[in-house]
């Protein structure tokens, strides 16, 4: 899949909040133990490398994503949905 039908895929995922691709699970899962350990943050920013930001990292992220072959960052809220 080229790089932007994944993003095209990984937009269509945001309208309703649901992970939906095999990375976008992950994201998930990994966000809900870090979510366990920062109770304060609402959102976390994830990365295809799968680092993750807090909230006030937005920014952070996006330059750390742009420095990787591909994929995008995935925004996951404190319920578990993307954002």
């Amino acid at each position: 899949m080229s790089t932007s039908k994944k993003k095209e895929a990984a937009d269509k995922s945001k309208a309703d909040g649901v992970a939906k691709t095999d990375h976008q699970k992950r994201c998930v899962e990994l966000a809900k133990k870090y979510f366990r350990n920062y109770p304060g943050e609402k959102v976390l920013h994830i990365t295809s490398d799968m680092q993750v930001f807090l909230s006030y990292n937005r920014g952070l992220a996006i330059s750390h994503q742009r420095t990787l072959p591909e994929g995008s960052v995935v925004s996951v809220d404190d319920t578990g949905k993307i954002v």
